[in-house]
């Protein structure tokens, strides 16, 4: 059964009460039906900052912020704290929808609790008096349309953790690829045989053929199952819109040592480039986890990667730089080929040697490339999208 998370910090006993009780039976209303909600309590900012430093792995999904309350259990003097943690919390809480509440409506407070809003700190706010009904629909709204939606935090889950390499598709085309040969040159042996003279040639040709029949039909089976249909239209893709989306993403690999991804886009370009998502994703995904893997192997304290989109006449450009130690200088040869791994402890995280062989293949197939180099001490992939607009 799933689990969705709430944090509530209310410092009222009556209306948290209250609030717990209506959020649990109209749980079926805001998350669906075989969802466990699983409810943490604070009601101080102690409290809070206890609730967060044991939040979930995942984080929470939802968090409920009283804007007033006292500081301690033993401290009766009540103060905004909750407009003052909020920065904090939305940085530990990147993928979650914050509401808040509050019975103080007068015109000063609103200003600050809009402010909060409009710069992304929180995502919705709900007056204490509301009805349910209206609580109902506003948290709803919050979990449903605020920039970490739903799909979102449940894509956030997914990164959450290293992604495994896509090698489906092309093990598949060089299974198939390999079949392909072996045939021809096996039909070309059993030519040769055929055309001598002798029973024995005779009979080891068409061995031959049965076996080269019996392996050419697993492995296309096998390819086949491997090959899933893709679509072959391009479309119309924000490449800086991914590049961010992506990298907030793969940010929460880093987030145990307060790593950081952050993406630069050349805002004057346009950064839109008919080309084909799918296959774009997968070379971006396998860059970027790569990149995560060496971050977290640097020297610096804080791991970093970086993400740079700009456009270059028919090409959109994708920079990811990491704050690791750089290339080695045995692999800058081989780079692109199947099996260079080149992580120090000869263990790449499932990946074994297939990043930037996949990303490259991907890339080659939408018309675009990749290029690998080390620049000022460092690792930088860049994936070269081929605007298939521009003439």
């Amino acid at each position: 059964m799933k689990t969705f998370n709430v944090l509530v910090v209310e410092d009222e006993l009556r209306y948290r009460e209250e609030l717990i009780k209506l959020l649990k039976l109209g749980s079926h209303e805001l998350v669906g039906q075989d969802v466990e909600l699983n409810i943490v309590c604070a009601s101080s900012q102690e409290e809070a900052d206890a609730a967060l430093a044991i939040a979930p792995e995942y984080g929470f999904d939802l968090v409920i912020l009283d804007l007033k309350y006292p500081r301690s259990g033993t401290d009766d003097d009540i103060d905004c704290h909750g407009l003052n943690w909020l920065p904090q919390l939305r940085r530990a809480q990147t993928n979650a929808a914050i509401v808040v509440m509050s019975s103080y409506g007068y015109e000063e407070f609103l200003a600050v609790v809009v402010r909060a809003l409009r710069e992304g700190k929180a995502d919705e706010f709900i007056p204490k008096n509301a009805p349910w009904e209206e609580m109902r629909e506003r948290i709803r709204w919050a979990l449903e349309y605020a920039p970490r939606g739903t799909g979102g935090r449940l894509a956030a889950r997914t990164a959450s953790h290293p992604m495994r390499s896509q090698v489906a598709y092309p093990a598949a085309e060089d299974i198939l690829r390999a079949a392909q040969c072996a045939h021809i040159r096996l039909v070309q042996v059993t030519e040769d045989l055929a055309s001598k003279e002798g029973s024995a040639s005779q009979r080891a040709a068409a061995a031959i053929r049965t076996e080269l029949d019996a392996l050419d039909l697993k492995l296309t089976s096998i390819a086949a199952r491997l090959a899933l249909p893709r679509a072959e239209d391009a479309k119309a893709l924000n490449c800086g819109s991914l590049a961010r989306d992506l990298g907030n993403l793969f940010r929460l690999q880093l987030a145990g040592r307060d790593g950081v991804v952050e993406t630069s886009l050349e805002e004057r370009d346009d950064l839109t480039a008919v080309t084909y998502e799918d296959d774009l994703s997968v070379a971006l995904r396998e860059v970027l986890q790569n990149a995560v893997l060496a971050a977290l192997q640097g020297e610096s304290t804080t791991p970093a990667i970086s993400v740079t989109v700009l456009r270059q006449a028919e090409y959109v450009r994708i920079a990811v730089s990491d704050s690791g130690p750089g290339f080695p200088a045995a692999v800058i040869d081989h780079m692109f080929e199947q099996g260079n791994s080149h992580w120090p402890d000869g263990d790449s995280s499932q990946h074994a040697g297939m990043g930037l062989h996949i990303a490259r293949r991907m890339m080659f197939s939408i018309g675009g490339d990749v290029l690998a180099e080390n620049f000022e001490g460092h690792a930088r992939v860049t994936l070269l999208v081929r605007d298939w607009a521009t003439p």
